[in-house]
């Protein structure tokens, strides 16, 4: 399986949604992206240890997904730890 950065578009779109929805500034978005996506991580690590069919009946499969549900978390944090930097209010 190759892991690319398609996933990146993605993550801007709910970048976005959270900034329509909190009604915040790009530059303060790093706190509500952090228990969005501490909450997403949480729920997923539950569901990938008690429900992992919900995934896949393969456990190779589901391996898989849980890294691609981190690298895709990561690159949320990523994302919103640059805008909290970098972009002005």
């Amino acid at each position: 399986m190759r892991y690319s950065l398609k996933k990146g578009p993605l993550t801007g779109a709910f970048l976005y949604v959270t900034k329509q929805t909190s009604g915040l500034p790009w530059n303060e978005l790093l706190r509500p992206v952090v228990v969005i996506t501490f909450t997403a991580i949480f729920l997923d690590g539950v569901a990938l240890t008690w429900f992992r069919q919900l995934y896949s009946e393969s456990f190779e499969v589901a391996l898989h997904g849980a890294a691609l549900i981190l690298w895709g978390a990561g690159l949320g944090l990523l994302s919103a730890y640059y805008l909290d930097q970098k972009v002005p209010g």
